[in-house]
Order: C-alpha cells, then sequence, then structure tokens
C-alpha cells in the first residue's frame, strides 16, 4: 500500500475498511487477519470481530458516511485493494518446538491410515464407478457410529473416532436417490444414524465453493471462496461436522485447474479450514478420460496430487473376453490408497457387490479379485449388477 494511498485511508473513503486496515497494522495476529478479510469481503452479521482488533477500530477516527455513488466506489475500490493488501501482508504462522520429551498425541484418522482427521484427502477414479456410493457408505457409517463402513469387511479399514456429525454436500445427485443408497446401506450394514447427525447440502444449480469475486470481470482477481463455500463451511462448523464430503470437484472448483496458483490456494484454504474447524474433508473428483487402459488421477495442475495429504484412488482391473459373446469382458474393482503423507502407501482392497432385493447394491471387501460382467461391449443382458455402477 504506498503512502499515497493510506492518505487515501485516512481521508475517510471506505471508512470502516480503511480503519480496519490501519488497525491491523499496529497489531498483526492471525485472528485480526482473518477477521479483516471478513470484514473487507463483506461479513456476516453473526461474525464477531476479535476484541483487540475491534478497540483498535474503535479509536480510530472515521470518515465521512453518504451513499452516493462517489462513495459507494471508493468503498468499492478501497475494498479491492485492501484484499490485495492483505494477501500480500499475511502474517507467518512462526512456532518453536516444545519442550522435550514431546508428549504429541498420535494423529488421528476417520477411515485408519487412509483418511486422515482435519486434513483434506482426494478421493478419485472414472466417472460411473461407485465413488459417490463409496463415499456416502464412509459418512453413513461415521454418522451412525459404526466401525464397518464395507460389507464383509476385516480390520484393515475400520472407522475411528466414534460417531460424529457429517455433512455430504453434492452437485450431482438428488436427495431421493441419496435417500435410496442410504437405506441400502443402513439394512445391508446397520447403524442407522441420527437426523441430526447426517446433512445433506444439495448444490445443484449453486455456484462453484471457489471461483472469482462476485462483479470480477478480470483474470488477474485471484478466486477466492464464494458465498456458497462459505454457507458450506459455516453449516459444518454449526453442525459441528467431524466429515466433509464434496462431490465432485469440477462442480466445486470454479477456477482453472491448470493453474498451479490457483490450484494449491483452493487446496490450502480446505486443508487449513479442515485442520482449524478438525473435520476431514474428502473431495470426489473424476480424471479425465484416456485410452483405454490408461489410470488417470487427476486432470489439470499436478499441484492436485500434490495439495492433499492423502489420494484414494477407485481403479479396475480387467479380463478380457474372447470377443464371442460366451466369455465377455469383465471387471474387478479395487482401492489403492495412492498417496499418503501420514499412513502406508500402495495398500489395496479388493471390492464386491452386496445387493438385496429391491435394493441399490452396497460394496463390500473382496478377499481377491471379485470380477464381473460391465459396460455395453457385448449384446447379451450383463450382470443385474452392473447397471449400478
Amino acid at each position: 500500500m504506498t503512502d499515497e494511498h493510506e492518505r487515501t485511508h485516512d481521508d475517510g473513503c471506505g471508512d470502516l475498511v480503511s480503519r480496519a486496515v490501519r488497525a491491523w497494522r499496529k497489531n498483526h495476529t492471525h485472528a485480526n487477519h482473518e477477521a479483516l478479510v471478513k470484514l473487507v469481503r463483506g461479513p456476516d452479521p453473526d461474525d464477531e470481530t476479535p476484541p483487540e482488533l475491534q478497540r483498535l477500530i474503535d479509536v480510530l477516527p472515521s470518515g465521512p458516511d453518504g451513499d452516493s455513488e462517489d462513495v459507494s466506489r471508493d468503498i468499492e475500490r478501497e475494498r479491492k485493494d485492501a484484499l490485495r493488501f492483505l494477501a500480500e501482508n499475511k502474517p507467518h504462522d512462526l512456532h518453536t518446538p516444545p519442550d522435550y520429551p514431546i508428549d504429541i498425541p498420535p494423529r488421528e484418522y476417520i477411515v485408519r491410515n487412509w483418511l486422515p482427521s482435519n486434513r483434506m484427502t482426494i478421493f478419485v477414479g472414472a466417472g460411473g464407478r461407485g465413488k459417490s456410493r463409496l463415499a456416502l457408505q464412509i459418512a453413513s457409517a461415521v454418522a451412525g457410529g459404526a466401525t464397518n463402513w464395507l460389507a464383509n469387511q476385516n480390520q484393515m479399514l475400520p472407522i475411528e473416532g466414534g460417531a460424529a456429525p457429517v455433512v455430504f454436500a453434492t452437485y450431482e445427485d438428488e436427495k431421493e436417490e441419496v435417500w435410496r443408497r442410504m437405506g441400502a446401506i443402513q439394512t445391508t450394514l446397520g447403524k442407522r444414524p441420527p437426523k441430526e447427525r447426517f446433512t445433506l447440502d444439495y448444490l445443484a444449480g449453486r455456484e462453484p465453493l471457489w471461483g472469482r469475486p462476485i462483479g470480477s470481470r478480470s483474470f488477474h482477481d485471484l478466486p477466492e471462496l464464494t458465498p456458497t463455500g462459505r454457507q458450506l463451511q459455516k453449516i459444518c462448523e454449526e453442525k459441528k461436522a467431524r466429515l466433509l464430503v464434496i462431490d465432485p470437484l469440477a462442480a466445486a472448483f470454479g477456477a482453472n485447474e491448470n493453474d498451479r496458483n490457483e490450484v494449491r490456494a483452493f487446496n490450502n484454504a480446505w486443508d487449513s479450514w479442515a485442520t482449524k474447524q478438525k473435520c476431514a474433508v474428502l473431495v470426489i473428483a473424476h480424471p479425465p478420460k484416456g485410452k483405454p487402459g490408461q489410470e488417470h488421477a487427476f486432470s489439470g495442475s499436478t499441484d492436485w496430487l500434490g495439495g492433499p495429504r492423502s489420494l484414494i484412488w477407485l481403479k479396475s482391473k480387467k479380463k478380457k473376453g474372447t470377443g464371442t459373446g460366451e466369455s465377455p469382458e469383465q471387471t474387478a474393482l479395487y482401492l489403492e490408497h495412492h498417496m499418503a503423507n501420514y499412513g502406508p502407501e500402495g495398500q489395496i482392497v479388493w471390492l464386491t457387490d452386496e445387493k438385496l432385493d429391491g435394493l441399490p447394491p452396497v460394496f463390500g471387501e473382496s478377499a481377491e479379485a471379485d470380477y464381473r460382467e460391465r459396460g455395453k461391449r457385448f449384446k447379451e443382458p450383463t450382470n443385474a449388477l452392473s447397471k449400478h455402477l
């Protein structure tokens, strides 16, 4: 912020914004910085300004009030300049080591070694394989207090931490389909969660969670959490959610997926929020289409892979048919812990389908590859379970 610009602030343009910026410059703390970001972007009426920042604001001289077009234009200019100033002057988060011996509690997980608590995880796989259904099985188990989220599950991937509130935010499946799937999950696995512990946020038709500011006409304006994204975070905070599922990434991320800075900002924002709120974030992502036999974990910038603390991949192994129709191509699905900053990598869990009459199938764990007929390459009827994948 230049001296000339600061004099403009001192003249009172964008009164509350300018006073808050000058107040923060007198007391650089993370709490003050976060409060000022909310203030500049347009605060929620329920947000409270930290007392130490409010005291500084109150003692500064106020500027002229007014609703004229000139004053409104000045305030909007000051708001944009203040956001740029805040981005350039965010304080570093500095710490010194604790006393030795260090008594640090073990890392907590939603799914042991695979889905860490309080961090962001990306769950990828080709479209139509069942990522949303698997995520819903995890969410239902957490909300219901179950340890198993797969049918026929051994003790390799238990849910840890006990029953907790969950928010499932989807741009795709309408509530009736979610309830059908949850009915099948709960009938097969048990532990129906109480209503107050499972919240479905149906986002179809809403803006992305992350994008350029409202009214922005320039690609130079950095993407940020949108009003929809802020509302979703507030819902999770009010519900005290331990797990947030976002489905899918393509609808939630409204910026340039090939821009490393924009991708990293999205990952960092959700990961830091997850740590602060003690709420794991599981983001479902669809990879791009590739050549037959190729697997892709992500599209766009490589930071989709490098940013999250964990990456779970839903893959398939195919068994070629003879082409005669007597032996069609078959596919076995499995989960692979593709990347883990905290747990072991490369673990594989084979999946199978468990189905009750009249209900959608539920994924179970298999001791070996469970090949099923999938796709429409052959004319004869496929396995009845395949149509739900």
